[in-house]
């Protein structure tokens, strides 16, 4: 006798899947997977009993937020404003807020074991992106660099940001840069945001003013750092060991990502994290009660948000 799982086995999706074609469940299946489904449903005569037809009716009314585990100071203190924002927010709607670690793909069973309504994303899952999207539930992305087009994402606008640290170091009158690398963090947010701080920087200098620096080459660099020498951090891990030790006398600027409000001794480039949960959460409602094939891609704004008197430089300098 063929079974709800005989029938899922052989469309290539779960169980849960096939009990949505069944009963009838709007807005979880596509159009083609449905067809499938119901082929083969016919073809095999199945008859679902009556715990199989209940497997699912309602719906769960839980929303999970997925994260990585965080992997420093930096990470951890974005992600503590973005699930604050976000928790509130599902709440608001009468659902349920689901905070998940996930290391990889195989932890995707979890959210199908819980029949989540849906899921927002937190951080870089580039590399199972294209999984992720082909769930049951509807998905949003924040801050994803994947080139997948049905993918909804909530992002920073990396380039401004860039453009933004220049604008700030020419006008303290620095004349030498550094660009701080940090290989923990995505290379294409840094690449994006390098590709605006260089076209900002090369309209009043040669392009060897810039140096792209780890941490470590930071410090073998020391004797050079000084008042007339600009550094932008990528994280505030790396910023606060640049003004305890390696270069204190530096014009420092931060990538931050949250304005917490908190007195730092460093400019920083900021985003509004409440506005980008909002944005997040408004994609899923859509994408939940209206159609799963609602995509959206949406660049938060940044903006230079701290000390304002934070390094001197001078304008008489020669290049790296």
């Amino acid at each position: 006798m063929i079974t709800i799982k005989d029938i899922a086995k052989e469309a290539g999706v779960s169980p849960t899947t096939v009990s949505r074609v069944i009963n009838h469940v709007p807005n979880k299946v596509s159009d083609e997977k449905r067809k499938q489904i119901q082929a083969l449903i016919e073809k095999y005569d199945f008859v679902p009993n009556p715990s199989a037809r209940s497997l699912i009716v309602n719906e769960s009314r839980i929303i999970a937020i997925l994260q990585r585990e965080p992997d420093s100071l930096f990470h951890s203190r974005m992600r503590l404003y973005m699930l604050k924002e976000l928790i509130g927010l599902i709440q608001e709607k009468g659902y349920l807020p689901a905070v998940y670690n996930i290391d990889g793909s195989n932890d995707m069973d979890m959210l199908e074991k819980f029949n989540v309504d849906g899921a927002i994303l937190l951080g870089d899952f580039d590399n199972i992106a294209e999984e992720l999207t082909m769930q049951d539930y509807p998905v949003v992305f924040t801050d994803s660099y994947s080139s997948l087009r049905l993918c909804s994402n909530v992002g920073v606008d990396d380039y401004k940001a860039g453009m933004l640290a220049a604008e700030y170091m020419l006008g303290k009158k620095c004349c030498r840069f550094v660009f701080l690398e940090n290989e923990a963090y995505s290379a294409a947010q840094q690449d994006r945001q390098l590709e605006g701080f260089c076209d900002v920087i090369s309209r009043t200098y040669d392009l060897s003013a810039i140096c792209r620096l780890s941490l470590e080459g930071l410090r073998q660099s020391a004797g050079k750092l000084d008042a007339e020498t600009g550094v932008f951090a990528h994280s505030i891990n790396d910023a606060f060991i640049c003004t305890t030790g390696i270069c204190p006398d530096s014009m420092l600027i931060c990538f931050d990502a949250a304005d917490s409000g908190a007195a730092m001794p460093f400019p920083m480039i900021v985003q509004d994290i409440t506005k980008k949960a909002v944005a997040a959460t408004d994609i899923l409602w859509k994408q939940i009660h209206q159609s799963s094939g609602i995509m959206q891609r949406l660049i938060m704004d940044v903006t230079v948000s701290g000390s304002e008197d934070y390094g001197v430089g001078l304008i008489d300098c020669a290049p790296w």
